[in-house]
């Protein structure tokens, strides 16, 4: 939105930013390679603990889930429940950044032994 005002040498613009949020989508993918796979999957966080706006989300050891309505910004995620003969880089408090209107993608790479 754009305001003119009189005054000076002609009318000045002043430049206000939407005050509408924006929205993205994580897609998260799980690889799981290995023997011994956890049965019950893994559940993925967005936002530490205490973000109660979006619920942790199940998924599968090899699967996908969309996180919708995502605001656009910084974020973080944390892959939750990895048994204990399981592991893999960054799945705790990953840095994402969500851009608006958007997908964007994140696979968390596991090995079970």
């Amino acid at each position: 939105m754009s305001l003119a005002c009189g005054g000076g040498d002609g009318p000045a613009k002043v430049t206000v930013p939407s005050l509408v949020e924006r929205y993205g989508t994580v897609q998260v993918t799980t690889v799981t390679a290995g023997s011994g796979l956890d049965p019950d999957g893994f559940v993925v966080r967005i936002d530490g603990e205490w973000d109660y706006t979006h619920e942790a989300t199940p998924l599968a050891v090899n699967g996908t889930v969309t996180l919708r309505s995502i605001p656009a910004g910084r974020h973080t995620l944390t892959l939750l429940g990895v048994a204990s003969n399981c592991s893999g880089e960054d799945l705790t408090d990953r840095s994402i950044v969500v851009a608006a209107d958007s997908t964007t993608a994140v696979v968390f790479e596991l090995v079970c032994r």
